[in-house]
């Protein structure tokens, strides 16, 4: 067990994969009151994302369910998979959001990477490619001539299908999302309990905080992302938790030195992006109400 926050994630895992079951790690912390037997197993795991539990309020208005509806039944094929897959995704990871977080956090960045694929755009300069100096040392070593280096460097970029995918999803989110985006004030919701009973009785807004981070500069928010994309990259490929409670609150509270974007402004960002997909996409919003209750 390497990670104290991951112990109860590799428990689960082995105990599933040994009885050929499913079973769920809750992230809770248990309490008990003077003169009570039993403990109260109070839930950690919707701290990731607070928002995902809170209750409905007046905004959600049935007539952004019909124009987010219209509108994707009104985008081309290609964009319609692309978005459609998009938001399924974000489905997907607010249903593991409380159960696994890590995967949840690679299926936000997965979606994300989807729509810059999409509708970002990758440099086919050689200068651009990240790994293009390397290569120059590599044809200095090898004592090649001009014409060499040039044959070179067409046939890698040719070859290199997934030249540049990490400073493609940056770009496409840092040139797309404004800067004041991570900075708009957002609440947390506190669910309340009755101890003695054992009970969830309701819950709080908490006081306003930056989505991210109060004065949000370009280097920061692309070392952000830049994170996000290597925190997707180590869980997928290599098997390595590194998106839990500890890590999340240690982010909201020095945001300037977050490794990655937490969770919630992930989230937000993936939101922020389909919606804008979909109008950018959509034709001219001028349609008869092709939807009916």
């Amino acid at each position: 067990m390497r990670s104290i926050a991951g112990q109860s994630q590799e428990w689960a895992g082995l105990l599933t994969f040994t009885f050929n079951r499913r079973i769920e790690a809750l992230e809770e912390i248990h309490t008990r009151l003077l003169g009570v037997e039993y403990s109260l197993a109070v839930p950690l795991g919707d701290r990731i994302d607070s928002t995902l539990m809170a209750p409905f309020t007046t905004d959600a208005d049935a007539n952004h369910v019909t124009n987010n509806l219209t509108r994707l039944l009104s985008l081309s094929p290609e964009d319609h998979d692309v978005i459609s897959a998009a938001i399924q995704m974000h489905y997907s990871a607010c249903l593991l959001s409380t159960r696994e977080t890590n995967a949840a956090y690679a299926l936000l960045v997965g979606a994300l990477e989807l729509l810059s694929k999409r509708f970002g755009t990758t440099s086919s300069a050689w200068d651009d490619w990240s790994e293009s100096s390397r290569w120059e040392g590599t044809f200095r070593k090898g004592k090649l001539n001009d014409d060499q280096k040039s044959r070179m460097r067409k046939a890698l970029l040719a070859d290199n299908k997934h030249r540049n995918l990490k400073r493609r999803f940056v770009d496409y989110a840092l040139s797309s999302i404004p800067l004041e985006f991570w900075s708009e004030p957002i609440q947390d919701w506190s669910h309340e309990f009755d101890a003695s009973a054992g009970t969830i009785t309701g819950g709080h807004w908490e006081k306003e905080r930056p989505r991210f981070i109060a004065e949000p500069t370009e280097t920061i928010i692309r070392n952000a992302l830049s994170g996000a994309y290597q925190a997707r990259s180590s869980f997928v490929h290599e098997g390595r938790r590194t998106v839990d409670l500890v890590t999340e609150m240690s982010i909201q509270v020095k945001p300037d030195e977050a490794p990655r974007l937490p969770f919630r402004a992930t989230r937000d960002a993936l939101r922020f992006l389909i919606s804008a997909e979909l109008e950018r996409a959509s034709p001219t919003f001028n349609m008869p109400n092709v939807i009916r209750a």
